[in-house]
C-alpha cells in the first residue's frame, strides 16, 4: 500500500510517517521545506525505512507540478493546518484549510483515488466564532460531499515533542511564570501525538473507519489550571507560578500586537470554548490512548 501525505513534515505529520512505516506502508510525502524533510529522515530510528519514503516536490496549488508522480496511490492523507495566520505572507486559514483540501480532493477525483483521510479539529463548525473552525468545517464538507471513502478526524489539543503548543507551555513553566487566560476553569481533553498518529495509520488500513467522523480526545479531562500542573509535574518542574490575566486585556493586546502577541485572538477563543468531548470515539479501536503525562516524558 502507498499513501500520499500532505503536511507530513509538520509536528503531527512526522509522527504519522513513522507510524505508517511501522505498519509497512509506503509513503510519498509532499515536501515544501527541504530542511524539515531532512530532519524527519535523521530522526527515524530505523534507517532502513528510508527506502519506503519518496519526497514529492511542487506547488500544492498547481497539481500539474506533481500529479504525474502520484501513480498507484491508494490513499491521500491531508494533515495541513495552521494555528496562526500571516496574511502579508498569504498564509491564511482559508488557503491552508479549505483551498488546499479542495485542491487535493480534486486531484484524488482526477486520479480515481477513493480513500481520503482529512485532519480537521475538535469543534469545527460553520457557526463557530473562530475562522479557524469555520474553514476546517468547510474543508470537511467538501471531502464528505466529493469523495467515496472518506474519514474525518477531529483531534483535541495535541501534545507531544516539537508541537508548538507543547513548546510554548514547556518554556513558560521552565521560566517559572505561566500566564493563564481568565480563571483557567475551562476544560480540555488533550490527546497525545503518538495516539493520534497511530490512529491515522490505523484508519488508512481499516475499512471500518470509512465514511466516519471521529472526535479524538485524550483519556483524561482537565481544567486548564489542572493541565498546567500535570504538565509541570510530568517534566519535573516544581517551582512556578500561575498568573491569571483578564480576558479583556488579552483581547486588547492581541488586537494591538497581532501576530506579535503570544496568543492570538483565534487561539484565545479556541482555548476558552474548551476542547473536550463527551464520548470516547476511540473506544473499541485497537489503539492505546496514551495519557499526556506519558507522552511528555519524550520531551
Amino acid at each position: 500500500m502507498t499513501v500520499f501525505i500532505v503536511g507530513g513534515t509538520g509536528f503531527i505529520g512526522k509522527n504519522t510517517i513513522e507510524s505508517l512505516l511501522n505498519r509497512g506502508i509506503n509513503i510519498k510525502v509532499f515536501v515544501r521545506n527541504q530542511e524539515k524533510y531532512e530532519k524527519i529522515l535523521s530522526s527515524m530510528k530505523v534507517k532502513s525505512l528510508y527506502s519506503k519514503i519518496e519526497p514529492i516536490y511542487g506547488d500544492i496549488f498547481s497539481p500539474e507540478t506533481y500529479i504525474k508522480k502520484l501513480e498507484n496511490i491508494d490513499a491521500i492523507i491531508n494533515l495541513v493546518g495552521i494555528i496562526r495566520e500571516y496574511p502579508k505572507k498569504d498564509i491564511t486559514f482559508e488557503k491552508a484549510h479549505y483551498e488546499i483540501t479542495k485542491t487535493l480532493v480534486d486531484v484524488s477525483l482526477k486520479l480515481g483515488i477513493k480513500r481520503f483521510i482529512q485532519m480537521s479539529a475538535l469543534g469545527a463548525s460553520i457557526k463557530s466564532k473562530s475562522n479557524y473552525m469555520k474553514t476546517k468545517y468547510r474543508a470537511e464538507r467538501y471531502v464528505i460531499e466529493s469523495t467515496e471513502e472518506w474519514t474525518i478526524l477531529r483531534p483535541s489539543i495535541v501534545i507531544g515533542k516539537d508541537g508548538e503548543f507543547t513548546k510554548m507551555i514547556s518554556n513558560m513553566i521552565k521560566i517559572g511564570i505561566v500566564p493563564i487566560p481568565g480563571d483557567g476553569s475551562y476544560k480540555i481533553k488533550p490527546i497525545s501525538v503518538t495516539t493520534l498518529a497511530n490512529f491515522i495509520s490505523f484508519a488508512v488500513t481499516s475499512k471500518e473507519t470509512i465514511k466516519k467522523e471521529y472526535n479524538l480526545v485524550g483519556p483524561k479531562e482537565y481544567t486548564y489550571n489542572e493541565f498546567i500542573d500535570a504538565f509541570a509535574k510530568a517534566i519535573g518542574k516544581r517551582n512556578y507560578i500561575k498568573i491569571h490575566i483578564p480576558i479583556w486585556l488579552i483581547r486588547v493586546s492581541s488586537a494591538i500586537l497581532g501576530n506579535l502577541s503570544p496568543i492570538t485572538k483565534e487561539q484565545l477563543e479556541l482555548l476558552l470554548q474548551g476542547s473536550t468531548y463527551e464520548f470516547d470515539d476511540l473506544k473499541g479501536i485497537p489503539i492505546k490512548n496514551i495519557p499526556i503525562e506519558e507522552e511528555l516524558k519524550n520531551i
